[in-house]
C-alpha cells in the first residue's frame, strides 16, 4: 500500500508505520477488510464511492508463487484471474471454454548483464559482443518463449523513456565467438565461467 503526503502526521507519529501498514484508508472503489500475511488480502466494495459502487462486491488477492499451482487454481475456478503465465503453460488456458489469455505490451526485459568493473574476459568489449553474436535469440524466442517476446537491442522497450529504435540487436554469427576467443587467447573455460557468474551479479 502507498503512503501519500496527505496522511495525518499526528496519527502517523502516535500510531507508527506498522499501524498505517495494517490499516490502510483511501477514497477508491474498494475498502480494506483483512490482510493475512502470505495468504491473502481481502477488499470489499465501497458503497459510497463517488463514481458509484462497484458491481463486484468482494475481491481477494492471493499470492501463488508456483506457476502450475496458479494455473490449476484458474482451471478449478478457485481463482477468477491470474497473472504471469509462463509461455509453456499458456496452451492450458483454453480449457473447456472457461478461460483465455489476454496479452498486453510489457516493459519486462530479459537480458544478459556483465559486470565490466571486475577483471576477467567479460571486461573485453569484443568478448561480450562475441557472446551476444553466439546466441540465437530468434530461436530462443520461438522455442522457449513460444513467440511471446520481441527482440530488442537494449534493456529498454519502446514503452520506456529513453528508448532508441536505432539501437539494433547483434546478428547471430556462428563463427564469430570462436574466432574472437581464439584471437584473444581466452580459454573456453573462462568464457563459461564469465557467463555462469552473471547469476551472482
Amino acid at each position: 500500500m502507498h503512503l501519500w503526503p496527505t496522511a495525518s502526521s499526528k496519527i502517523f507519529t502516535e500510531k507508527g508505520p506498522a499501524h498505517f501498514a495494517n490499516n490502510p484508508i483511501g477514497n477508491g472503489p474498494y475498502k480494506f477488510v483483512r490482510w493475512v500475511k502470505d495468504e491473502y488480502v481481502l477488499l470489499e466494495a465501497n458503497e459510497n464511492y463517488w463514481r458509484g459502487a462497484p458491481k463486484i462486491k468482494k475481491v481477494m488477492f492471493r499470492p501463488i508463487p508456483e506457476a502450475t499451482t496458479r494455473v490449476a487454481a484458474l482451471q478449478t475456478q478457485e481463482a477468477d484471474i491470474i497473472t504471469n503465465i509462463p509461455p509453456h503453460l499458456m496452451k492450458l488456458m483454453d480449457w473447456k471454454g472457461r478461460s483465455y489469455v489476454s496479452k498486453v505490451p510489457s516493459v519486462r526485459v530479459i537480458f544478459m548483464a556483465f559486470d565490466t568493473t571486475k577483471p576477467g574476459p567479460q571486461a573485453d568489449k569484443r568478448v561480450r559482443q562475441a557472446i551476444a553474436m553466439g546466441i540465437n535469440m530468434e530461436t530462443n524466442i520461438k522455442k522457449i518463449l513460444e513467440g511471446n517476446a520481441v527482440l530488442l537491442g537494449s534493456p529498454l522497450t519502446d514503452k520506456h523513456f529513453g528508448y532508441d529504435p536505432s539501437v539494433k540487436p547483434y546478428p547471430m554469427i556462428r563463427r564469430r565467438p570462436r574466432n574472437c576467443w581464439l584471437k584473444r587467447g581466452i580459454p573456453m573455460a573462462l568464457i563459461l565461467q564469465s557467463i555462469l557468474q552473471m547469476g551472482d551479479t
